[in-house]
C-alpha cells in the first residue's frame, strides 16, 4: 500500500491517493467546495465518483490557508473510512503505517530522543516498504552518539515512539 500527497488540477485543490496493487482511490477537496470526493478505479478503467463526504460545518466560508490542517485531518479519517471498506482493519493498520511516512519526507530532519543513548540527530535519506513494516533510512548527523558514527545511515520504524520531525 502507498499513501501520495498532490495537489488537485495546479492548486485548485487537495488530495490523497491510495493504492494497493491495481486499486487506486483519490480523496480530492477542491478548494471552495463543501465536499470531499472519493474517485475509485480498478486496474486500466477510468476513474469513477463513488462516495462524497461532506467538510465539517465550522470549516465552511473560512479560508482554506485558516482550515489546512484540520481538513488534513478530516482527510484522513475519510482516507481511513474508505481504505476501512476495501481492506477491512488490516488495510486500516497499514494505512495508519503509511500515515505517518507522510510525516518524514525525503531531505526532513528528524532526532530520536531515546533516554539511554541521548539524542540521535539525522537527515532522512529514503522510505523503506516491507510487509506491513514501514521505515524511514536516516543519515546520521549527530556527532556525540556512542552508538553511531557521523554519516552513518540506519532504519528507523516510524512507529517509533522517540521520533520526532524537527522541522519547524
Amino acid at each position: 500500500m502507498k499513501v501520495i500527497e498532490w495537489h488537485y488540477e495546479f492548486g485548485r485543490g487537495m488530495g490523497f491517493q491510495l493504492v494497493q496493487g491495481h486499486i487506486q482511490l483519490n480523496v480530492i477537496w477542491e478548494y471552495g467546495k463543501d465536499v470531499i470526493r472519493v474517485q475509485r478505479t480498478e486496474g486500466d478503467t477510468p476513474f469513477e465518483d463513488v462516495r462524497t463526504f461532506p467538510i465539517p460545518s465550522d470549516y465552511r466560508g473560512k479560508s482554506r490557508l485558516d482550515i489546512a490542517e484540520g481538513m488534513r485531518d478530516h482527510m484522513k479519517t475519510v482516507c481511513r473510512i474508505m481504505w476501512r471498506k476495501e481492506y477491512g482493519q488490516d488495510g486500516v493498520t497499514e494505512f495508519d503505517r503509511e500515515w505517518k511516512l507522510l510525516a518524514f519526507p525525503k531531505g526532513s530532519k528528524v532526532q530520536e530522543d531515546t533516554g539511554f543513548s541521548g539524542r540521535l540527530l539525522g537527515v532522512v535519506v529514503g522510505h523503506v516498504r516491507c510487509g506491513s513494516v514501514r521505515e524511514i533510512e536516516m543519515r546520521v548527523t549527530s556527532r556525540r552518539n556512542p552508538h553511531y558514527r557521523c554519516g552513518e545511515i540506519i532504519r528507523v520504524e516510524v512507529t517509533n515512539p522517540w521520533l520526532k520531525s524537527r522541522e519547524v
